[in-house]
């Protein structure tokens, strides 16, 4: 009798698993690691990808809590652009869990 691959895994591993799994996700939270906080439109350049793209993974992101989205401090107030930030501490965890995980 067999049984689904992934049925006998911890929660957590499948969990890192489902956040970092992505490459498009690998590169934001590696571009936000070493260039610091970014809007939407930035990251896109940066990573050579549309921004709807970038707004799909960051979505995931944020939803794990990886990063943070705040607006933009412009003193005119014109602008309402949102920028994202790596949370390193939930960054660091997720990483944990996958290497504690594959038991490495």
């Amino acid at each position: 009798m067999s049984t689904a691959l992934g049925a006998n895994l911890p929660v957590e591993l499948l969990d890192a698993i489902a956040i970092l799994g992505v490459p498009a996700r690998v590169a934001i939270i590696r571009h936000l690691a070493s260039a610091g906080a970014q809007t939407r439109g930035q990251l896109a350049e940066s990573l050579g990808v549309q921004p709807g793209t970038v707004q799909k993974n960051l979505e995931v992101l944020r939803a794990a809590g990886v990063i943070v989205a705040g607006p933009l401090d412009y003193s005119d107030g014109a602008h309402h652009r949102i920028e994202y930030r790596l949370v390193r501490s939930v960054a660091q965890e997720m990483q944990q869990r996958l290497v504690s995980g594959l038991g490495l």
